[in-house]
């Protein structure tokens, strides 16, 4: 088992991948952004969306992806961009 970043993650290729924490407000980090422009705001997810990218193009085999649904908080904006047909979708 081997634990990096993102951005440490280009380049590298693993069987399985677990990104957690693919909250609303935690990825992409948005605290200081509400305060922003439309085109920071923009410029901000649009390098989430890259590292996200990064991230989920290093599995081979199995890739695993973690966010809140609920009342405690909301799934990253950023998992609408994807097409529902080609997840399996668990909710506990």
């Amino acid at each position: 088992m081997k634990l990096v970043t993102y951005h440490s993650s280009k380049g590298l290729e693993f069987n399985y991948v677990i990104l957690p924490f693919l909250d609303d407000g935690v990825f992409p980090y948005t605290k200081y952004a509400k305060d922003d422009d439309a085109e920071s705001t923009e410029d901000l997810l649009n390098e989430a969306r890259s590292l996200l990218y990064v991230g989920m193009t290093r599995a081979r085999d199995m890739l695993y992806m973690f966010a809140v649904d609920g009342v405690d908080g909301n799934p990253s904006p950023l998992l609408d961009d994807m097409d529902k047909q080609l997840m399996i979708i668990k909710k506990d």
